[in-house]
Parts: C-alpha cells; structure tokens; sequence
C-alpha cells in the first residue's frame, strides 16, 4: 500500500477567514511539517493576495498582520526541525 499524503488545508480566501484559522500553519495553509521553502512560497501567494496596497477589503490590513505573524512563528518551527 503507498503512504498516505499529508496534505495541507488550502489557504484561507478572505480576510475573515484568515481571523477564523487557529494555527499558524492553517493560516499560511501548510502542514504542520512543511520545510522552509514551501512555508515562504505559501506566505508570498498570501502577501500577494492580503497586501493592503493591493486588496480594498476593510480586513487587508489585519489579515496581513495576521498572516506575517503566523510566517514568523511557523519559519521557526520550521527552522528549528530542520536544522
């Protein structure tokens, strides 16, 4: 029998859903054993899509506070396992 993949949930689409996620991998839409790389691709796709200069959304400028929060905590446990 193949393993299983552990695939992460997608990523949040709105600025509320981005308040709603409850862990920082949720938030960012990764597994909670993603590498670096695949933490700092999934955080550019949401910076491109949050990032109040680009998004009108009355919400861009939390979820983006949101989303840069979960980056920072998730790069070092990522970091930190993959030493």
């Amino acid at each position: 029998e193949p393993p299983r993949s552990r695939r992460a949930p997608p990523p949040p689409a709105t600025s509320a859903a981005v308040h709603a996620k409850a862990s920082h991998f949720s938030v960012l839409g990764v597994s909670h054993d993603a590498r670096p790389a695949a933490i700092k691709k999934a955080y550019a796709k949401l910076a491109l899509r949050f990032h109040p200069d680009r998004c009108t959304s009355p919400g861009a400028t939390a979820a983006m506070a949101r989303i840069n929060e979960a980056y920072e905590e998730a790069m070092k446990v990522s970091k930190h396992r993959f030493r």
